[in-house]
């Protein structure tokens, strides 16, 4: 994600690339540690934290759960939602003196 202005218009320039970089990583997880699926948490910080949900809830394999701080989902991404992850549970905090993304966004 590119930037997020006042008006919460997202560029998703690099989004589909990251996404690839986290499941990769989460694959490793998986396929070189022995962790299962459904004992993964992803989360994230702002930015890292709208990728998080982008990603969490588009992963084919169930997930443990999904955290998002100081973040909000890509409107792009409720869309794409996959049946394996649409009840898988959300941890979404949010500050109100965040200087990236605002507190709205978060509402949305």
């Amino acid at each position: 994600i590119a930037h997020l202005n006042s008006e919460y218009a997202q560029s998703f320039e690099g989004l589909k690339e990251t996404q690839t970089e986290v499941m990769n990583m989460v694959d490793d997880l998986l396929d070189q540690d022995g962790i299962p699926s459904h004992r993964v948490i992803l989360g994230g910080f702002s930015q890292g934290g709208a990728v998080a949900m982008h990603v969490g809830y588009q992963c084919k394999k169930k997930l443990a759960g999904v955290i998002g701080l100081s973040a909000f989902l890509p409107s792009m991404s409720e869309q794409l939602v996959s049946n394996v992850n649409k009840e898988t549970p959300l941890l979404m905090c949010h500050g109100t003196d965040d200087e990236v993304v605002d507190v709205s966004a978060g509402k949305k």
